[in-house]
């Protein structure tokens, strides 16, 4: 299956965002592990890219209690670097730094490695429990060229490491409703809707380079001739319509295919006096 979306975010990327992740949860911070003994001062944390694997390097000031030669224990401070094998997930549009299996390597803890690896471990599933980086796209969010018999939806497809990089992989997944064929043709509905969209696509081009009637002009065609159920032909008319009767007219045709604009209703209850008029195609110059 192709891609159809790829971020791809290096290691110096990766790296900068988790700095202002450990400078926020995690440097200075003292994190207490009463049961075990130990107590830790965050430093910094270091990620490592390689070919098959990412690797985060957790710098600790450590202070821990140990019993020498059967006496009264004795408060040891040490620096600790905790090895730690992750991978990324991706959830709802952000990515969180997931713990891989496996014992957590320890330089300088030889007298208590088991127990400041457990301690390391807690602390590292507490520590990113949060995302570290908000992506720019958001998952499951409707297209804006969805038509409202079908949306586009976007999915993760993968999170992979490559060349250095963590590279973030996104499909695009369309989910089509046809119209029920015992009420009309479902093929000749969606070829309506298709034209009107591209039509009203036209027309906009033609709005922001200043040919308003032909803009107006498009617009009728793609509301009156191609799909009178097309909210976005309406609205964009109701803009660009010569008088106030014809503008209640769009209002009302876009507020019948959307009962739910709020907006649309109290504009219209402004102008209840005013008898709408369709617009009528000849009153535009489409040479304008």
């Amino acid at each position: 299956m192709h891609d159809d979306i790829v971020i791809v975010l290096s290691q110096t990327m990766l790296q900068v965002a988790l700095e202002a992740y450990t400078a926020e949860n995690f440097t200075d911070q003292v994190f207490h592990f009463t049961s075990l003994g130990v107590s830790f001062l965050g430093k910094d944390i270091r990620l490592e890219i390689q070919s098959d694997k990412a690797i985060l390097f957790i710098s600790v000031l450590s202070r821990f209690q140990v019993k020498v030669w059967n006496k009264a224990l004795t408060e040891r401070r040490a620096p600790l670097v905790a090895e730690v094998q992750v991978s990324f997930t991706v959830q709802d549009g952000q990515l969180f730094v997931q713990i891989g299996e496996g014992v957590v390597r320890i330089q300088g803890a030889e007298l208590i490695e088991k127990v400041a690896t457990s301690a390391v471990n807690i602390l590292v599933q507490q520590l990113f429990s949060k995302p570290i980086i908000q992506l720019p796209i958001q998952i499951d969010t409707v297209t804006k060229h969805a038509n409202s018999t079908d949306e586009s939806h976007i999915a993760l497809q993968s999170v992979t490491l490559q060349r250095g990089a963590l590279r973030v992989a996104f499909i695009l997944k369309n989910e089509v409703v046809p119209y029920p064929t015992a009420f009309h043709g479902s093929t000749q509905q969606r070829y309506q809707r298709s034209r009107a969209i591209n039509v009203t696509a036209s027309a906009v081009e033609s709005y922001n380079q200043g040919m308003v009637g032909r803009a107006a002009g498009l617009l009728i065609k793609a509301v009156c001739e191609a799909d009178p159920s097309y909210e976005l032909g309406w609205l964009w008319l109701s803009l660009l319509v010569k008088t106030q009767p014809e503008r209640k007219y769009c209002l009302e045709r876009a507020l019948q295919i959307n009962p739910l604009n709020s907006k649309l209703s109290q504009e219209l209850d402004a102008q209840k006096y005013i008898t709408a008029v369709a617009p009528n195609l000849n009153d535009y110059d489409m040479f304008s």
